[in-house]
């Protein structure tokens, strides 16, 4: 529940706060985050750096939540 909270206080800030003008500088870095992250989390599934626990979300679903919310909001 937390993390949901977490991801819609991003979504906010973006909103606010985002430079939604040139969208197009920032895409990018964008895509080389996210696909950096899935990448680092595609090679250690069995071996996580430490566990994410959600009562309503998994861990991969709290991955993929953070990953096309959280850091794209942060770029």
């Amino acid at each position: 529940m937390l993390r949901l909270l977490k991801s819609a206080i991003w979504i906010l800030a973006a909103y606010k706060w985002g430079d939604w003008r040139n969208y197009k500088k920032y895409y990018p870095t964008i895509l080389f985050m996210i696909s950096g992250d899935l990448v680092y989390q595609f090679l250690t599934y069995d071996y996580p750096l430490w566990e994410l626990s959600d009562p309503l979300l998994n861990a991969t679903l709290t991955t993929l939540l953070m990953v096309f919310i959280n850091w794209p909001a942060s770029v």
